[in-house]
């Protein structure tokens, strides 16, 4: 047997100690250079995500300032007129009368019946006594009565002196203004319009509502 020896070894190349180090590191800062891109990527997505946030919450902030604001406005305009609206539903025509907002005010609709529409507008309240007929400061009314047959019906009070007539206009359309004491209670002014074949009339049973009367008249909408 032969003695025991020592293994040979063979020596390394020369520089491959080296060329090890060298790709060690390269690789090292190729993986440093992924890492480091992997994490811009990720802060920027998440910048962008947090940026997209802000901009929603800015953007419902201010949908909902501008809401209030126009809420505000809106809210101040009606506080600020001294009028409200009566409008009329379609099947009547478009109409619309502007009174006084703390007036009170009645109405009666009816698409059969005469007058179609009944509205009493009054500075108090408004009471409807059966079989008796209260002095309004205002009235308004769809008749179901040709303008014609109307007029016509008023022409012997306008001869005999017990009504001035005058021409109108209202909503531009033109019409006839009766004013003069007609009764005992009644001591006002009438207007009469016409609409297709039928009539729209505005009354005011005391002359000391002239003023909110013309202004009403003034504002009125009457449509077809």
């Amino acid at each position: 047997m032969f003695p025991n020896q020592p293994a040979s070894t063979q020596p390394l190349p020369p520089g491959h100690s080296s060329r090890s180090i060298i790709v060690t590191v390269i690789l090292g800062l190729v993986a440093a250079g992924f890492a480091g891109l992997a994490t811009m990527q990720y802060l920027s997505a998440t910048q962008a995500r947090r940026t997209l946030t802000l901009e929603k919450q800015k953007s419902f902030t201010e949908g909902q300032t501008s809401q209030k604001s126009s809420d505000d406005e809106r809210y101040l305009q009606q506080n600020e007129t001294p009028f409200r609206s009566y409008i009329s539903p379609d099947i009547f025509g478009q109409m619309q009368v502007k009174f006084p907002k703390d007036w009170s005010g009645y109405v009666e609709q009816t698409v059969d019946g005469s007058p179609q529409i009944n509205l009493i507008l009054h500075p108090d309240f408004v009471k409807v006594l059966k079989g008796e007929d209260n002095p309004y400061a205002v009235h308004f009314q769809l008749l179901k009565q040709t303008y014609d047959s109307l007029t016509k019906a008023k022409e012997g009070d306008v001869k005999g002196g017990k009504l001035k007539l005058s021409t109108v206009s209202v909503s531009g359309i033109s019409g006839s203004r009766y004013e003069g004491k007609y009764d005992s209670k009644h001591d006002g002014v009438t207007v009469l319009i016409p609409v297709r074949d039928k009539t729209v009339l505005f009354s005011t049973d005391d002359k000391k509502y002239l003023p909110e009367f013309d202004q009403i008249l003034k504002q009125a909408t009457v449509k077809p």
